[in-house]
């Protein structure tokens, strides 16, 4: 069972556009995709040292409401409190389809 009082973060995620310039180069821009409300956890000590087992560099978990339409994925960005998260790996907790869990690297 998902609490919704768990959720009481607000995250935007982002998704990455290629648009041409006036020279016809590709140019990465990143659009505002949703906004959402999520359990947003600063990872430390024992828990870094474990996920980074697995994905390198992971120092926030992010859980949310599983939403099949938005259909995050590595390639996409998560803004919180003004950082920028790049998602490293998404996953659906217990493949229930209720919550999603993102391992995120915090950039600069």
């Amino acid at each position: 069972m998902v609490h919704a009082g768990r959720f009481r973060e607000t995250v935007t995620i982002r998704r990455r556009t290629v648009t041409a310039d006036a020279y016809g180069d590709a140019v990465p821009t990143w659009s505002d995709l949703a906004s959402r409300r999520a359990e947003v956890t600063p990872l430390s000590g024992r828990e870094l040292w474990q996920t980074q087992q697995a994905q390198s560099d992971v120092t926030v978990r992010v859980r949310m409401r599983y939403e099949s339409a938005l259909a995050i994925t590595p390639q996409d960005r998560l803004t919180w409190r003004g950082r920028t998260l790049e998602v490293a790996s998404a996953v659906d907790v217990e493949g229930a389809g209720r919550l999603l869990e993102l391992l995120c690297v915090e950039v600069s």
